[in-house]
């Protein structure tokens, strides 16, 4: 939701824990809390009733056409050639200034919001400290774990292994948010294996309870296709289009639960195009490009944010996300494409 900025100075009773990643308990700390429990109980009721509203969001393509001087140049040449009265001609005129009006309203209350988002680079920051902080504990505790190693049954050190992958994903997550106020480190170039990096997360959405009895589908991957994109990134993108297909299958009851992946080299490029697809209930058209939009979301308890990852990563490397209707497998098709690259 944000980052509150406190001081020591100006608020002398919070006063810090002797590791410094924490406020100790103290009645001024009681009042601290309770006042941002009460701020974020606001903002999550009118998150709720944006969730709730069935007004149509509109997207910036929507906003910003409908501004062109050329839609009055035609309802003007209509009235002159229908020879239509200069008062005529002055209402649609004004009509068309209402609109305009109307419409730069709400461009304006969306470019806001992403005058907001932009605010990011600020948040990755704390974002980093904390995952990185919590990430050296983690990995102190696993390579003790591994010491042991020869007194672990086959599926504990299976779960070490996952274990390990999932400490180093997050790791590369976390220099993932770098970016968003250093730009100049999207300048290396990666070489990832695109079937290694679905096997890993595949591996990871099977272990939550939603993907239970589905089925995922991605044999026709090609073993040796090495795609420019940092592995890490691919993960959290393809957890991401997972974790949505599963939801949505679980969703539509249909007795047929799979996901399907697939890729596609684009015709006359060196990009390739990754699909995945479920046998939920799929997106209906209008709806196409508005999941892409941030805080668009149909989940109950969503943010709507998912895909608006999905799509700000898949960018970062040249390439753009997608829906494909109908889905390949009656359900939903989100397709994104990335750079291939030579062994």
């Amino acid at each position: 939701m944000g980052i509150v900025n406190i001081s020591n100075e100006r608020n002398p009773q919070l006063k810090d824990t002797t590791d410094r990643e924490k406020l100790a308990f103290t009645p001024e700390y009681e009042q601290f809390v309770f006042i941002l429990d009460t701020v974020i109980s606001v903002i999550q009721n009118e998150r709720e009733k944006d969730k709730t509203d069935n007004k149509k969001k509109s997207t910036l393509s929507d906003l910003i056409t409908p501004l062109s001087s050329r839609t009055l140049v035609e309802k003007a040449e209509q009235l002159v050639e229908k020879g239509s009265s200069a008062e005529e001609v002055l209402k649609a005129v004004v009509k068309y200034d209402e609109e305009n009006a109307r419409q730069l309203e709400d461009l304006n209350e969306r470019l806001v919001y992403y005058a907001q988002t932009a605010s990011l680079g600020s948040i990755a920051i704390v974002i980093m400290h904390e995952i990185l902080s919590g990430m050296t504990v983690i990995k102190r505790f696993l390579n003790k774990a591994k010491g042991y190693l020869e007194m672990f049954d086959q599926r504990t050190k299976s779960y070490l292994g996952d274990a390990e992958n999932s400490h180093k994903r997050l790791l590369e997550v976390a220099d993932s948010f770098t970016p968003l106020y250093n730009r100049d480190l999207r300048k290396k170039e990666y070489k990832c294996d695109l079937r290694l990096a679905i096997t890993k997360s595949v591996r990871l959405v099977k272990a939550k309870k939603i993907s239970a009895d589905i089925y995922f589908d991605y044999s026709d991957i090609d073993e040796e296709l090495l795609v420019g994109i940092n592995e890490g990134e691919l993960e959290t993108i393809l957890i991401n289009l997972l974790d949505n297909a599963c939801y949505w299958i679980k969703d539509s009851q249909n007795i047929d639960q799979r996901v399907l992946i697939k890729a596609e080299k684009q015709k006359n490029s060196d990009r390739i195009s990754v699909s995945v697809s479920d046998s939920g209930s799929g997106i209906l058209p209008e709806d196409a490009e508005r999941i892409f939009l941030p805080g668009i979301t149909s989940k109950p308890k969503g943010i709507g944010m998912g895909l608006v990852i999905v799509n700000e990563l898949v960018s970062a490397y040249g390439g753009k996300t997608g829906v494909r209707i109908p889905g390949d497998i009656n359900g939903a098709t989100l397709v994104f494409d990335l750079p291939i690259k030579k062994r």
